[in-house]
């Protein structure tokens, strides 16, 4: 009998993976208070028992499954392979005008490996001696990785393996049947022979995955849902997609343009959480620090790339421009300009001794909230009455130099 030594660190971490894949809740699943219909509901997220149902019966699992990583972080999933499949108890009562179910829609959250062989969705003959009712097509045929079946015909768009898809199918039969990917309609299927109570009717079980020929090639996937309605377009648009990127993207924030002052320093935070850090300044860690030294020019943009656990991207920028102090006196000593009367309800005369290409107004933060160009010299009126009272900053761009004034807002 062969032994395995593990430390006990190693048997921690496992220890605690396991609780966490068994209690967590990803972005993509399903919340059932908000879904009155759905009558079954698997996510494959409890380890000790994968066939465990969120919501309705336990899947009958007639074969081997195993335990894979899904499509998020932290998520789990379900590897089934050629063969074998599972058995459902729907509990959906005979509605649509027949005996049998004839109104209902489907969930699959799935990824192939490959598609060199076919792929079964579902099969709606309990015995399993016919075909399946929904496929995939391998790349031996003609239209490769296309989605659907001979009755309802398939898809003009083809699938990619390796890649997480949320398929639904919506059905009423003798109306409609059809077919949407990732929140997308997919394929709006043939009518013709979509009668109620014949092939496509649920009886009071349903097989996932098989197929009596084993055209049924290996699938993961991430949960399953079933409902006794057939589905709205809007209502298929809100289920989305599984594809972690789009289903839950990653967020940065470092915060707004900013002025500070020379020989201060600047802390920017993109947050903690993600897997890598990539800033302009050439740092990988979630935190910098900036002083004068290390941003470039009068205006540097910095800016951050993270990477989350599901390899989602995403980034942010600001403008930096340190100045200096105006709490330590003005830029120039010159005197080539005047600004009066200060301080006064908003309304200022620049007096100004030469032209100004810009005049900018900040705020105590050394925030730009107000631009004014091309002043001729002279005086110039500054209404800013509709600020609120406080301190401000008056900061010229002139053909000679550049300078800031302090004013102050009374009310």
């Amino acid at each position: 009998m062969k032994t395995i030594y593990l430390n006990s660190s190693k048997l921690i971490s496992i220890f605690v993976l396991l609780i966490i894949l068994q209690t967590s809740s990803f972005s993509q699943d399903l919340n059932p208070s908000n879904w009155p219909n759905l009558k079954g509901y698997w996510k494959f997220q409890d380890t000790t028992n994968l066939t465990h149902a969120t919501v309705g019966s336990d899947l009958i699992l007639l074969g081997q499954q195993k335990w894979v990583l899904g499509a998020s972080f932290g998520d789990t999933a379900i590897r089934i392979d050629t063969g074998s499949y599972y058995k459902c108890y729907h509990n959906i009562q005979a509605n649509g005008g027949g005996d049998s179910v004839n109104r209902y829609s489907l969930m699959f959250d799935f990824r192939v490996p490959n598609i060199d062989t076919w792929h079964s969705f579902f099969q709606t003959d309990t015995t399993n001696q016919n075909d399946g009712d929904c496929f995939i097509r391998p790349n031996t045929t003609s239209n490769p990785g296309r989605i659907g079946v001979g009755y309802t015909g398939y898809s003009n768009d083809s699938i990619l393996p390796g890649e997480w898809y949320r398929l639904v199918i919506t059905v009423n039969l003798g109306n409609y049947y059809n077919y949407y990917l990732n929140g997308n309609l997919l394929h709006i299927g043939d009518t013709e022979d979509i009668f109620i109570d014949k092939r496509f009717a649920l009886t009071p079980a349903i097989l996932f995955f098989a197929d009596d020929y084993q055209e049924d090639g290996t699938i993961e996937v991430a949960s399953l849902a079933i409902f006794d309605t057939c589905l709205t377009p809007t209502q298929i648009s809100q289920l989305g997609t599984i594809e972690p990127c789009i289903a839950n993207p990653p967020f940065v924030n470092i915060g707004h343009d900013t002025m500070p002052y020379y020989n201060s320093q600047l802390i920017l935070n993109a947050g903690n959480g993600f897997k890598n850090y990539l800033w302009s300044t050439g740092d990988t860690l979630p935190t910098i620090s900036l002083d004068s030294n290390n941003v470039f020019g009068i205006a540097d943009t910095i800016w951050v790339k993270i990477t989350d656990m599901n390899n989602c991207q995403a980034s942010d920028s600001i403008i930096v421009e340190f100045i200096n102090n105006p709490g330590f006196g003005d830029l120039s000593k010159q005197q080539h300009f005047s600004i009066f009367p200060n301080p006064n309800s908003g309304v200022f005369k620049l007096n100004s001794a030469q032209s100004i290409a810009e005049l900018s107004i900040l705020n105590s933060r050394g925030q730009i909230i107000r631009k004014v160009y091309d002043l001729k010299a002279g005086i110039s009126n500054i209404d800013i009455s509709d600020l609120s009272k406080g301190l401000y900053y008056l900061k010229i761009n002139s053909e000679l130099q550049n300078a800031y004034r302090k004013l102050i807002i009374l009310k």
